[in-house]
């Protein structure tokens, strides 16, 4: 399943509703930014597979929130290739079909 949030208040939500494989979290989002909403969804699984989203050259809060939890961070703008060798990291190798 795949879905899409507004806010960091509706990611935690869904989080909690769907409990998926992965989630993407853009660090920069209304209501409840990334960070927190990172805190939260780690709270309630340790283990979640949560990858950051940034578009800000400066790293530091993307690298902040692997401490917090996340797996890793993407660079907004990022070519597919880097996308494809991300996931890769956090859920396994990706085969082709």
């Amino acid at each position: 399943m795949v879905g899409e949030a507004e806010n960091g208040e509706e990611a935690v939500e869904a989080y909690e509703r769907y409990q998926p494989d992965v989630t993407f979290l853009d660090i920069n989002m209304p209501v409840k930014n990334g960070v927190f909403a990172l805190r939260e969804i780690i709270l309630q699984n340790p283990i979640a597979k949560v990858i950051m989203l940034t578009a800000n050259d400066d790293t530091s809060v993307a690298e902040s929130c692997i401490y917090l939890g996340a797996r890793n961070y993407i660079i907004k703008g990022e070519g597919p290739e880097d996308l494809k060798q991300n996931l890769s990291a956090v859920l396994g190798p990706i085969e082709k079909s």
